[in-house]
């Protein structure tokens, strides 16, 4: 992972929002999982091509702040940032090189549509969807938590697709993992990920973010914890494709200084871990 040396020390205040969520709350593996949400038929999924390849135009973000938003700044002690294991839940990092641990549980709240989110981080995304709609937006959620046996499935058929285009299975495997993270990769798993289109564009592929929408999202979604998790620039980073519909929640403080400082969560917990 590149290590940046940031000419500055942050100093932050953890906070762990922990709000009432409305609706029914689930403990998977307790409880058992909720029913799986099902995507609209009309959803188009992008191709690994949607990404690197084309290289979409992008509509670039201001990342100035408000008045009322001063760079947060987060203090963890030493333990913490030196072991991904001792992160405080909303910066949880899921990728290929930190997999779900297969005891891991995630406690759900309906939001409407189907679709469960994290119980700490719901109503922060339905206030969110909210305030887009309040401009005369109109979002639309196609996925929220994904149990590890619809990821599997997901992965699979984008692994079967291109072993059908005859290519070797490690090259398939790759392929398909840029496009569809494997089962515990997933940020869907751990239920503080949404994928996020608009009514008159479903669409999972990079023209969301050229969108009114997909912009807006962009440029507010900080102000309620969330970030733009996988941006074009930063694919080499994370080794994930360009996805303007994926926002992953980590907090108002977190998020807010990720955005001004354009990091990625991995680029985000190493600079912790440089500065402590």
């Amino acid at each position: 992972m590149r290590r940046l040396r940031p000419a500055f020390v942050i100093v932050v205040v953890l906070f762990l929002l922990f709000s009432a969520s409305a609706g029914a709350i689930w403990a998977i593996g307790a409880m058992g999982a909720p029913p799986e949400a099902t995507a609209p038929a009309t959803l188009v999924v992008a191709e690994e091509t949607r990404g690197r390849e084309e290289a979409p135009e992008v509509v670039e973000i201001s990342r100035e702040i408000s008045e009322n938003e001063s760079r947060v700044n987060i203090a963890l002690p030493t333990e913490i940032v030196l072991d991904y294991t001792y992160l405080p839940w909303n910066l949880t990092l899921v990728n290929r090189y930190n997999v779900l641990p297969a005891d891991f549980e995630v406690y759900l709240s309906d939001i409407g549509g189907g679709h469960y989110f994290d119980a700490r981080a719901a109503d922060s995304l339905v206030a969110m969807l909210a305030s887009a709609r309040s401009e005369g937006l109109s979002p639309l959620v196609v996925s929220t938590y994904r149990s590890i046996a619809r990821q599997t499935t997901l992965f699979n058929n984008q692994l079967n697709r291109r072993l059908e285009q005859g290519m070797s299975h490690d090259d398939a495997f790759d392929a398909a993992r840029r496009v569809v993270a494997y089962p515990g990769e997933s940020e869907h798993n751990l239920g503080l990920a949404a994928d996020i289109v608009a009514n008159h564009y479903r669409n999972l592929t990079a023209g969301f973010g050229q969108t009114d929408e997909g912009i807006w999202l962009a440029q507010n979604s900080h102000r309620y914890g969330f970030v733009l998790r996988y941006p074009y620039h930063k694919q080499d980073i994370t080794n994930i494709i360009y996805e303007p519909w994926h926002f992953r929640y980590v907090g108002v403080p977190h998020a807010t200084t990720m955005f001004q400082l354009d990091l990625v969560l991995e680029e985000y917990i190493e600079l912790l871990k440089l500065n402590y």
